[in-house]
């Protein structure tokens, strides 16, 4: 039998959780939207590996492989089963022939529907009842138990940095996810680079991990401009200027200078002229003063 050719939904919509988890591939997340439209009206998609890399515009092994990590990390599951129906076909011996017919479930509460499978039929009936279910269901149940009990020991040794816990907006399992990925002074640069930010952010989360990625620089407060201005003109006076110190300058040699710990002094026999490290034009008017007194740098 031919399988019936399928469209790509009009609205592809994908969870955060599956936004967030970073062991599904970027492409895997935007095929689970797919499915989660295809399975909006029935609360289920169906369709083979041939009809999906169709409609992906894809090949058969990456449909294979996105499906696989998609029940993996339990964000579907996937029910098979044979269905015969009467052979057309009177040429064949046989009256009837199978069809194979696979139900892939959205397991996030997206769908409108819940499995027609599991709604009308209870849990323990199903299970012992069906064996084409003991395999499939009982292996997902495992890997979810596994998963969750692998997330559960992280969440016990990771310890959040006490600056992200002042940022709100960010769940516990975000903040945890931060700090296990990323070190205490990277995240304390990005929450400092978060607060200084003129904008609302609202996606703090996001913010910090770009922060981070992109190596985003927290803008200089005015006290560390400050400082900074100080430093470079001390070490300009210090590196350049001390070579003046103890000579007589000038035409008639009437002035001298003193590198001071605040500021340079030019001194003539009546006056001192006082040029302060934090004055941000402290280079050029020094400079400027010296040409006059015929000193070239």
């Amino acid at each position: 039998m031919k399988d019936k050719k399928l469209s790509l939904p009009y609205l592809a919509v994908i969870p955060y959780n599956i936004l967030i988890d970073e062991d599904i591939q970027p492409a895997a997340k935007i095929f689970f939207g797919c499915l989660a439209g295809l399975a909006k009206k029935t609360g289920y998609a169906y369709g083979s590996n041939e009809a999906f890399a169709e409609m992906m515009q894809t090949s058969r092994s990456s449909i294979k492989r996105w499906l696989e990590t998609l029940e993996d990390n339990g964000h579907i599951s996937r029910d098979t089963k044979n269905i015969p129906h009467e052979n057309t076909d009177t040429s064949k011996a046989n009256r009837f022939e199978w069809t194979r017919v696979r139900k892939i479930y959205i397991d996030d509460g997206f769908s409108n529907k819940r499995n027609d499978r599991l709604k009308n039929e209870p849990t323990k009936g199903r299970i012992k009842n069906d064996p084409s279910l003991v395999g499939a269901k009982m292996s997902l149940i495992k890997k979810k138990q596994s998963k969750i009990k692998k997330n559960n020991n992280v969440e016990r040794v990771v310890v959040v940095v006490s600056s992200l816990e002042e940022v709100k907006g960010i769940s516990e399992n975000l903040k945890q996810r931060l700090c296990k990925k990323y070190t205490e002074d990277q995240i304390n640069e990005a929450v400092a680079i978060l607060k200084a930010s003129r904008n609302d952010v609202s996606n703090p989360y996001g913010f910090i991990m770009t922060a981070i990625e992109e190596s985003y620089q927290r803008p200089k407060t005015n006290e560390e401009r400050a400082e900074e201005i100080i430093i470079r003109n001390k070490s300009f006076a210090e590196s350049y200027l001390s070579q003046f110190e103890n000579k007589l300058l000038g035409k008639n040699g009437s002035h001298s200078l003193s590198v001071l710990g605040r500021h340079v002094e030019i001194y003539t026999t009546t006056t001192a002229k006082t040029f302060e490290y934090k004055s941000p034009s402290f280079i050029d008017e020094i400079k400027i003063y010296l040409v006059k007194l015929d000193i070239i740098f």
